[in-house]
C-alpha cells in the first residue's frame, strides 16, 4: 500500500451499495432536505449513505497503524458541460475519516460550504500533518478553464479507494470500490468573486482546526 496514488482515475470501479445526497444546508443524521439542482451562489453539502455495512468494509479501508496513522478515502469532483468533461481535482483529494468515522455507514462532507461551517479535511498525502490541508475541491476548480461560460454544468462527486489482492498487489482501477453521484450546477460568473473568497476562507478554517 502506498497511499500516494492521488492522480489515479477510478473510471470504472465497482459500485458500493449506497447513495450520495446533496443539500444547501449541512446534513445531520439523515438526508432530509436533499436536492439535485443548485446555483453557483448557493452553499452545497453532501451526505454519503451505505445500504448495509460500514465505510471501512465497503471501501476496504485499512485499519490505521504506525505507518499509516490516518484512515481516509479519496474524494474527487468532475465537471461536465454539454456532456464534455471539463476538469477534475487531481491533487489534495485524500479525505480524512476522523476518529471512528470509518466505522459508520454514513459520512457528511462539504462540496461548497459556508466557510465557518467547513468540516471536511483534505490532504495531498496520507500523512495529513505534513501537507497543507484544504477542503471542498469544487471551490478550487472554479476557474476559466473549467467554467468557460455561464450555464448549466453537471458536477460528479466520487468517493473511492485503491484495492489490493491477496498477495498485496494493487488491483486494476476497474476493481476499486467507488460510490458516485451528480448534481446540476447553474454557473454564473457574477458569483466568482464570492466563490474565490470562500475558497480561501474555508481552507483557512480547516488549516486552523487541523486534524481535529
Amino acid at each position: 500500500m502506498t497511499g500516494l496514488l492521488i492522480y489515479a482515475l477510478p473510471a470504472k470501479g465497482q459500485t458500493v451499495a449506497g447513495r450520495i445526497y446533496f443539500s444547501n444546508q449541512p446534513f445531520s443524521n439523515n438526508n432530509v432536505g436533499s436536492k439535485k439542482n443548485f446555483i453557483s451562489g448557493e452553499y452545497i453539502y453532501g451526505r454519503l449513505e451505505l445500504d448495509s455495512t460500514t465505510i471501512q468494509k465497503a471501501f476496504r479501508i485499512f485499519e490505521p497503524n504506525e505507518n499509516y496513522p490516518h484512515a481516509y478515502f479519496f474524494y474527487r469532483v468532475y465537471i461536465y458541460y454539454n456532456g464534455k468533461e471539463m476538469g477534475f481535482n487531481s491533487s489534495v483529494n485524500l479525505c480524512l475519516l476522523k476518529g471512528n468515522a470509518r466505522k459508520n455507514n454514513w459520512f457528511n462532507f462539504d462540496v461548497l460550504p459556508e466557510p465557518a461551517k467547513a468540516t471536511t479535511v483534505l490532504g495531498g498525502t496520507y500523512r495529513f500533518e505534513y501537507y497543507t490541508l484544504g477542503t471542498a475541491p469544487l471551490y478550487r476548480l472554479i476557474d476559466p478553464y473549467n467554467f468557460k461560460q455561464n450555464g448549466e454544468y453537471k458536477i460528479l462527486v466520487k468517493f473511492y479507494y485503491e484495492s489490493y489482492d491477496v498477495w498485496n498487489n494493487m488491483e486494476p482501477v476497474e476493481k476499486w470500490p467507488k460510490l458516485e453521484e451528480e448534481f446540476s450546477f447553474m454557473f454564473s460568473d457574477k458569483d466568482v468573486p464570492m466563490l474565490k473568497k470562500n475558497e480561501k476562507a474555508a481552507d483557512a478554517v480547516i488549516q486552523k482546526k487541523g486534524l481535529q
